[in-house]
């Protein structure tokens, strides 16, 4: 979907509009006030008629915040929900009410103890997508670091290895094939049966390793939670730091994984994982 398609062109005439207010930006945040108030998925349907907008321009926005990883959508039931990015866009407006959270103490401290970028990452179709991003004690990362809401091949990083070791092997066979097939000219081909035995070792030692969002850096990587949206933890950073720590760092990961004392949703007993 070309986005550039459905943002708003502003010009003179502003009597389409509601007011001051551009109605395609409005009807998008007043989608996501909508999920604020039942706090549970919803269909098409159902938000077009208790917002009182046409079904089809309901159904393109919320493609559209699935494309952005606003929402995600369950197909087996035509519903939406809203991912995690929603939870943390706006942690940094009263970090005294939201930075206190466990969850993004965790991550904080983690970056703080180890000196490396940690970011937070989630699925979203056959890319893996970065919802939080911690560049540690500096506080600011190197030149093209990733940032929230940047999207990339879910093969080719460690936290999209993290989250390709929750499926089956014969979805991961076939998310494999399907992004060999959409590979531009002049890449490599991913080697399934390669990548399914490293997928394989990596999972029994808990966490997993590959390359980093950036560029020439690496990172290492485990599932947080996959009850209801997959979220994995990663730590990105220079490949001889992450290399020669491989095992320090992966302790330092689950050790502080472990201390994460919040049940609902983010983590559970059952993926305080035997490795850690």
């Amino acid at each position: 979907m070309n986005l550039e398609n459905l943002a708003p062109t502003m010009d003179s005439n502003l009597a389409s509009h509601v007011g001051p207010v551009v109605k395609s930006a409005e009807r998008a945040l007043r989608i996501l006030e909508f999920f604020d108030g039942v706090q549970r998925s919803a269909c098409v349907s159902e938000i077009s008629k208790s917002l009182n907008y046409p079904q089809s321009s309901t159904s393109v926005l919320l493609r559209s915040l699935v494309y952005m990883g606003y929402l995600q959508q369950d197909s087996s039931r035509r519903s939406y929900f809203p991912t995690r990015r929603v939870g943390l866009l706006g942690n940094w407006v009263d970090p005294n009410l939201v930075q206190q959270g466990s969850l993004l103490e965790f991550v904080h401290d983690l970056s703080a103890k180890s000196g490396q970028t940690v970011v937070m990452a989630t699925a979203n179709g056959i890319n893996v997508q970065y919802i939080y991003v911690c560049y540690g004690p500096d506080g600011d990362g190197p030149e093209g670091s990733v940032k929230v809401g940047d999207m990339l091949s879910i093969a080719h990083t460690a936290v999209g290895r993290a989250l390709l070791s929750t499926y089956s092997e014969d979805r991961i066979s076939a998310l494999l094939r399907r992004i060999n097939a959409e590979k531009t000219e002049g890449q490599e081909p991913i080697a399934i049966a390669e990548f399914m035995t490293e997928i394989r070792e990596q999972k029994v030692g808990g966490y997993f390793y590959g390359n980093a969002g950036v560029p020439g850096q690496h990172g290492l990587a485990l599932v947080l939670d996959q009850s209801e949206q997959l979220l994995v933890l990663g730590m990105e950073g220079d490949p001889v730091h992450i290399e020669g720590c491989m095992v320090t760092l992966s302790e330092k990961m689950c050790e502080s994984k472990t201390q994460l004392s919040i049940v609902d949703n983010y983590i559970t007993q059952r993926y305080a994982g035997a490795a850690c």
